[in-house]
């Protein structure tokens, strides 16, 4: 996922930075970040996880067996739960590399579900896919968003993905 800008100001853009060092950080939600969620390709799962990171290489990856439930191994978080994933921070954009290891458990006949999100504080936030009330899909952004509190976690709203 890179989220790109040659011309951008982060601190603008993320105003919410932990104080302390670049490093692995639970309840990275309390800051700005920008997330990346995979789901169960098998509609009948709601198994799901979650990947935040801020521009300054903060980050947090989570696994849920259900929404907003962690899995056993994630109630305590630890970035040794997740080899093969890579966070890279550059000037002018963030990267993560997933493993095909991490994310082949939700793969599902050659599908997984994966949605995106912008968190950035001050009831500033853009998901995509969002949904209105009426179950509408398009996406929303900060001034334009419908009345509704935003939850990130609802995997059956992810959008479908077809691997080849």
């Amino acid at each position: 996922t890179v989220l790109k800008d040659p011309n951008c100001n982060w601190n603008e853009v993320f105003p919410l930075q932990p104080e302390h060092p670049p490093d692995f950080v639970d309840e990275l939600w309390n800051f700005s970040v920008s997330e990346i969620f995979f789901a169960s390709g098998d509609s009948r799962s709601t198994r799901y996880m979650e990947f935040e990171v801020t521009p300054k290489g903060h980050w947090v990856a989570l696994a849920f067996d259900s929404p907003r439930v962690r899995t056993k191994a994630s109630s305590q978080p630890r970035p040794e739960l997740w080899p093969g994933l890579t966070m890279e921070r550059h000037q002018d954009r963030l990267k993560v590399d997933f493993s095909f290891a991490t994310l082949e458990t939700l793969i599902h006949n050659s599908s997984i579900k994966m949605q995106t999100c912008l968190s950035l504080g001050n009831d500033g936030w853009f998901l995509a896919p969002h949904w209105a009330p009426a179950g509408s899909t398009e996406c929303w952004d900060t001034q334009d968003k419908p009345n509704v509190k935003p939850d990130f976690h609802q995997p059956h709203r992810f959008w479908d993905i077809a691997l080849w």
